[in-house]
């Protein structure tokens, strides 16, 4: 039988072995307790104890973020792996933040901040961070936020510096365009021990100009680029011809995966991107390109409820950014082409939400559901 420890007058329990018991403390207490000195060091003990913590859409404040900055600045902190997702952290928790993650007790390795409205001033807190000397981080997710060219200008400050140690970087529907791609490429060029190994720029409009940027970069023998996601970026022929060129002339390129779905490539491009997977002095081993395939109809009662609840949470806030499901929330939606106007990417914006729950009010009041309510 596991043993449990904690503090049995604050009613929190915890067992070494289960993360997931902690983690639903650690949110319950960030929300409700913040404004108690005991219950705030309660708090950081806690989260100094764990490597993980995921707090996507908590409800998290300056405060939260304070507390936050304070576990990762402990000396005894064994946190690697932070997830602050759909939080609306504002500037002064942004900065808060980043104090901890230049702290040299520091020990973090993956950063999420997908969806945090983050804006140009909070990349110049999280360059600070990237060029900090006690820089530990491998991993930072920035997608859906609206950090558009400048935020990217300052941001790349960071990506230039020799003590930028990421590995991994997701730029995810960001809002910048060919100018915001081009500071990228310069910072990456600009930094010969850059260890970026997976760069992830979908749904960004970069179009033909920025694509040749890239091929640029990819013909230099120090890029150590292993992953790149150009999806929904407005990229023709031209683009991906620049690609394969770029490919072709430096055998000793480490890009093994590219992402080209949802753009417009020619088709003798096509066949000169796959002819390079035949290529044995190409490490290219994964290409993927065309349109998302429609998935089976019916409808899912089970999972219709939280994306009615996303629904409502957007048009209260009177957000912009999309709802995002996974594979397996798609699978059980059944989501295809004809109830959204389009192809179905993994995003549902409020117009295609509001399109999905009316096109499941009529097939689940209809005489011939496809599933039943409590199926999965």
């Amino acid at each position: 039988m596991k043993s449990e420890v904690g503090d049995p007058q604050m009613g929190i329990k915890r067992r070494p072995n289960d993360e997931l018991d902690d983690l639903t403390q650690v949110t319950s207490a960030l929300l409700n307790c913040l404004s108690d000195n005991t219950l705030k060091k309660i708090l950081k003990d806690i989260l100094v104890s764990l490597q993980s913590v995921v707090l996507n859409g908590s409800g998290l404040t300056e405060k939260s973020c304070a507390v936050l900055a304070s576990a990762l600045s402990s000396e005894n902190s064994a946190l690697t792996e932070l997830d602050l997702s759909n939080n609306y952290l504002k500037d002064s928790g942004v900065k808060k933040l980043c104090e901890g993650l230049k702290s040299e007790n520091c020990k973090l390795l993956k950063l999420k901040l997908f969806g945090c409205s983050l804006k140009e001033e909070d990349c110049v807190e999280l360059a600070s961070v990237l060029s900090s000397e006690n820089s530990t981080l491998r991993e930072l997710d920035l997608s859906q936020n609206e950090l558009k060219n400048p935020g990217m200008k300052k941001l790349c400050e960071g990506l230039k510096s020799p003590n930028c140690k990421l590995e991994i970087l997701r730029l995810e529907e960001v809002y910048f365009r060919v100018e915001g791609c081009i500071y990228i490429v310069e910072a990456l060029k600009s930094n010969p021990s850059s260890q970026l190994k997976e760069l992830n720029l979908n749904h960004n409009e970069q179009r033909d100009i920025a694509v040749k940027e890239l091929s640029e970069l990819l013909k230099d023998p120090r890029c150590k680029l292993e992953n790149l996601q150009l999806r929904y970026c407005d990229i023709t022929d031209k683009g991906c011809a620049a690609l394969a060129s770029a490919l072709k002339s430096n055998p000793s390129s480490q890009l093994r995966e590219l992402n080209l779905k949802n753009n417009q490539p020619g088709e003798s491009d096509k066949k000169e991107l796959y002819d390079l997977l035949k290529d044995p002095r190409c490490k290219l081993k994964k290409l993927e390109r065309g349109r998302l395939g429609q998935t089976r109809r019916g409808w899912s009662s089970r999972a219709v409820v939280p994306l009615l609840a996303g629904l409502m949470l957007r048009l209260r806030a009177g957000t912009r950014l999309p709802l995002v499901i996974g594979r397996k929330e798609a699978s059980r939606l059944a989501v295809d082409g004809g109830a959204l106007g389009g192809p179905f990417d993994g995003r549902l914006f409020t117009d295609q939400c509001v399109a999905l729950v009316r096109c499941w009010s009529s097939v689940a009041s209809g005489p011939n559901r496809s599933h039943s309510a409590g199926e999965v």
